[in-house]
C-alpha cells in the first residue's frame, strides 16, 4: 500500500496544476471534470489544504489517464 506523504501530495498537485495550465483548463473547469467543488481545487492549488487519501488516489488515477504519470 502506498504511503501518501505531504510531499507526494504536493508533487501530484503541482503536476495537476501544470497539466491544467498546459491544456488551458481553469480551476472551475477542472473542478467539474474531477467532480468536486471549485473551492476544494482552489484550496489545493494554494496549499491551504492537501487532499485526503481518497482524493490523492483519484488525482493520481486522473493524471495516469491523461498520460501525465505512469
Amino acid at each position: 500500500m502506498k504511503k501518501y506523504t505531504k510531499e507526494y501530495k504536493k508533487q501530484l498537485l503541482e503536476k495537476l496544476e501544470l497539466w491544467a495550465l498546459e491544456n488551458k483548463i481553469n480551476m472551475l473547469q477542472l473542478s467539474k471534470e474531477l467532480g468536486i467543488s471549485y473551492s476544494t481545487v482552489y484550496n489545493w492549488f494554494s496549499f491551504n489544504r492537501l487532499p485526503k487519501k481518497l482524493w490523492t488516489y483519484q488525482i493520481e488515477k486522473f493524471l495516469k489517464q491523461k498520460g501525465v504519470i505512469k
